[in-house]
């Protein structure tokens, strides 16, 4: 499967937030909406999984043998809303996100008369809605922090025999804010996510994920 290169597609993203501009018609029309704050994330995150050889359709052979399965550099992609409440700190966040999950799996493929190594990657796309809450730490002159915790449900955009239809996992993100242009906010974004149910259907070694990593996101307030 073509894995598309994560740094140059951030580098692209970074540079079209420089032309992306409010007209006075969009925000009369985003008046509105409640107030609040629309977050369009862009990242990278390291994905691995906790238990090894989790056995893929294309290495389940008996043929394949001293396994290693490492990390991954994959794109992280979100949409999310942020609705301020009128009393207490606690803010419910609610979105969409693109979260791809997979590893590389490198070993020795033996058989009666020789044997080679081997590697390939294997990676696939999870799409889904994502909900949990934003908790302000700290705000001094321009500079915020915010703690971020949250809750997805996911499904792989190409169905495999061997996933389960829907997914469950939580993140942990740390939000450090800065202004950006009039209405925005511009913001580095690291985090960690871990499964909270497993991903395999089957039996076997459980395919329980996990990535670490870092969105540059881009706030506009409404």
């Amino acid at each position: 499967m073509h894995v598309l290169n994560p740094i140059k597609v951030l580098l692209i993203f970074l540079a079209l937030l420089n032309f992306i501009e409010v007209d006075a018609q969009e925000k009369k029309y985003l008046t509105r909406l409640r107030s609040g704050i629309l977050n369009v994330g862009f990242g990278i995150g390291r994905n691995s999984l906790y238990k090894k050889p989790f056995n893929t359709p294309q290495s389940t052979d008996s043929f394949f043998t001293h396994k290693a399965q490492n990390g991954i550099t994959l794109l992280d992609l979100s949409v999310s809303y942020t609705i301020p409440l009128r009393s207490g700190n606690l803010s419910p966040v609610f979105g969409f996100v693109f979260q791809p999950t997979g590893f590389i799996e490198s070993g020795t493929l033996e058989s009666d008369s020789s044997s080679r190594s081997y590697r390939f990657s294997y990676t696939h796309n999870f799409v889904g809605i994502s909900g949990g809450i934003s908790y302000p730490l700290f705000k001094k002159d321009k500079l915020k922090i915010h703690f971020q915790q949250l809750v997805n449900a996911t499904t792989a955009i190409v169905s495999a025999d061997e996933l389960k239809k829907v997914v469950f996992s939580t993140r942990t993100a740390m939000l450090f804010t800065i202004p950006f242009k009039s209405e925005r906010q511009f913001s580095f974004v690291p985090f960690f996510q871990t499964s909270l149910t497993k991903y395999n259907s089957g039996s076997g070694v459980a395919y329980f994920p996990y990535s670490y990593g870092i969105q540059i996101a881009s706030f506009l307030n409404l």
